[in-house]
């Protein structure tokens, strides 16, 4: 009886090893349709996209023109010539001599000929003005948008003895090359959408495949077209009618949370120093139970307020539901009266949906890492040559894995974590604004750093919501004597416009800002055009005044007794910024000069 069950012991096994061949043979069979099925949805809009583009350039030649034609004048016929040009002789004209002409002209938009009477003045010889480059006038520090890769045009390009071909070599790639969004590859995708939409592909398939510009989504190739005028090709019908994005509060506020910059310095749309993308808000973790932010509430918002007893409640309807949802996730530890104002709702509602989503007893209390033992000395407590980083905005307490951490950063006032983060600087508890004007006294002077209106003073007045009236706040308030740009001892330069005391801060040195990696494409522009505005701030930033500045640009160079401003840096809410202070006494219309120091030198000529 032996055999009979080794048999059947084998012939099991063969069928199990059968079965898993067959459902293997199945799996690969079904991969590999699917494969063929997306190569041939990825072919069938390569084709439909190509004839889309074949069909617009087929037809496009002809409108360009009829439209060009379309914009040159009615031709006009008259017996008089459109303009004389006067011919005078220059041994005719004398100082001061008034030499008078006719000047004949047709004017298009009233369409009649009329005739000028013009007078010519020669004045006296006078001295040319000094040597100088456009220069943008601003009041704060503008982030430059060059990239190490990209080359946005040749500033001097064609200039005799400017090294062109040196600085295309340095990039790998050119804005006007592969920078700029052709409109009419707009037209043509926008055609091809509805071409495959007859064949029965879907947007999100469409995308998939990365063959069109991007869809959907904000600043997909949709959106973009519901922003502007659409060019009359026969072959394009209206508009897609699809939904753009979600329209939740969240989705709203991920939208556009990278206009809004949210330093302290700023707090105002599209800013010009803080330029990087911020990262979308994740939604806190709960960790305050309802009960606890309700005792907060110590005045009541209103009739409405979730502390004030009421017999009648009404309830939200389902779009208000989402609503307070929405920002429950985004500021969930948040008391109700400031988030009933955000959704301008009733305050016992939305605390009444905080207590059906989080549960007292599901609540976790936060847990705080001990970093105190680990940040006893960070770089922005005297460490000037440290590279900052704008805020932190990651989920969670601060740790050891915090952006500001890693770049041994105190957290500021504009970074996402709690006002009671250990991170953050605690600023000065001088009881006198006297104080603050001292450095050894002062612990914010003495670490290079301005005081915070919000964390310094006495403790007293930021409980009775007064601030800190500190002199230790020069650069956040911009409060600087008026200065005035005029010929100096060396071309233009900057002067007192009225007295000026000793110590005085005059002013912020104010430029667009550079990555460090740049410094040989802005070496190479300052050694041809014979100009160094470039100020070296830390191991990652240059500021360069070439374009955009202020007065203080136009500084002149001196040493010894001669030399009346000294430049020095300061933190100011976790940024370095570059503030020029008087070192005596300065009398109205004197020129303020300070020391360039011995690396400006290096580059240029023998030092005056």
């Amino acid at each position: 009886m032996e055999g009979p069950l080794i048999d059947d012991t084998r012939r099991l096994d063969d069928e199990d090893t059968y079965d898993a061949e067959q459902q293997v043979a199945q799996q690969s069979r079904a991969i590999a349709e699917r494969l063929l099925a997306q190569e041939n949805e990825r072919n069938t809009v390569v084709e439909v996209y190509r004839d889309a583009w074949r069909d617009f350039y087929n037809w496009e030649p002809e409108p360009c023109s009829s439209l060009i034609r379309s914009l040159a004048p009615a031709h006009i016929e008259w017996d008089e010539v459109t303009a004389v040009p006067l011919d005078i002789p220059a041994e005719s004209m004398v100082v001061d001599e008034v030499v008078t002409s006719l000047f004949r002209v047709f004017d298009l938009e009233r369409d009649r000929l009329t005739v000028l009477d013009e007078e010519f003045i020669r004045t006296p010889d006078f001295a040319p003005h000094p040597k100088y480059e456009a220069c943008t006038p601003t009041m704060h520090i503008i982030k430059s948008d060059e990239e190490t890769d990209w080359l946005r045009f040749i500033t001097y390009a064609g200039d005799p003895g400017f090294a062109e071909q040196d600085l295309l070599r340095d990039h790998k790639r050119y804005n006007w090359q592969d920078g700029i969004r052709d409109p009419d590859a707009d037209l043509i995708g926008l055609e091809a959408i509805h071409r495959l939409e007859g064949r029965s592909l879907s947007y999100d398939t469409v995308d998939a495949h990365s063959v069109l510009p991007r869809l959907l989504g904000h600043n997909g190739l949709i959106w973009r077209m519901s922003h502007r005028d659409l060019w009359h090709w026969p072959e394009l019908p209206e508009l897609l009618h699809v939904p753009l994005d979600d329209h939740t509060l969240k989705t709203q506020v991920n939208e556009y949370v990278d206009k809004i910059c949210p330093h302290m310095g700023c707090l105002n749309n599209l800013c010009f120093p803080h330029k990087e993308v911020t990262e979308p808000f994740f939604g806190n973790n709960v960790h305050v139970n309802s009960q606890v932010l309700k005792q907060k509430v110590q005045t009541p918002c209103g009739d409405m307020c979730c502390v004030m007893d009421r017999d009648i409640i009404g309830m939200p309807s389902m779009a208000e539901m989402q609503l307070i949802q929405d920002i429950l996730s985004l500021l969930p530890d948040e008391t109700p009266c400031i988030l009933a104002s955000i959704v301008r709702l009733p305050c016992y509602q939305v605390y009444m949906q905080r207590c059906q989503l989080f549960p007292d007893y599901s609540i976790k209390p936060v847990r705080q890492p001990n970093l105190v033992p680990l940040i006893s000395h960070f770089n922005d407590e005297g460490e000037t040559q440290a590279a900052g980083i704008d805020f932190c905005y990651h989920q969670g307490p601060c740790g050891t894995q915090c952006p500001c951490y890693k770049a041994k950063m105190h957290c500021k006032r504009n970074c996402r974590c709690s006002e009671k983060c250990q991170l953050r600087a605690k600023g000065c508890k001088c009881q006198k604004p006297e104080i603050c004007k001292n450095t050894e006294r002062c612990p914010c002077r003495k670490a290079l750093r301005e005081c915070d209106p919000e964390m310094c003073g006495p403790s007293k007045l930021r409980k009775k919501g007064r601030r800190h009236q500190c002199p230790n706040t020069h650069l956040q308030q911009a409060t600087y004597p008026q200065l005035i740009v005029k010929n100096g001892q060396h071309g233009q330069g900057t002067f007192a416009n009225v007295d000026i005391g000793k110590d005085t801060v005059i002013g912020e040195y104010i430029a667009e800002l550079f990555p460090n990696e740049l410094s040989h494409f802005l070496h190479a522009l300052f050694t041809h055009r014979h100009l160094n505005y470039t100020f070296n701030v830390n191991v990652r930033d240059v500021l360069d005044a070439a374009w955009v500045g202020n007065e203080t640009r136009y500084m002149n160079h001196a040493k010894g007794k001669a030399e009346n401003i000294t430049a020095h840096m300061k933190w100011v809410d976790g940024e370095l910024r570059i503030a020029f202070s008087s070192t005596k006494r300065i009398k109205k219309g004197n020129e303020l000069l300070f020391d360039y120091g011995t690396e400006y030198w290096k580059d240029h000529e023998q030092e005056p």
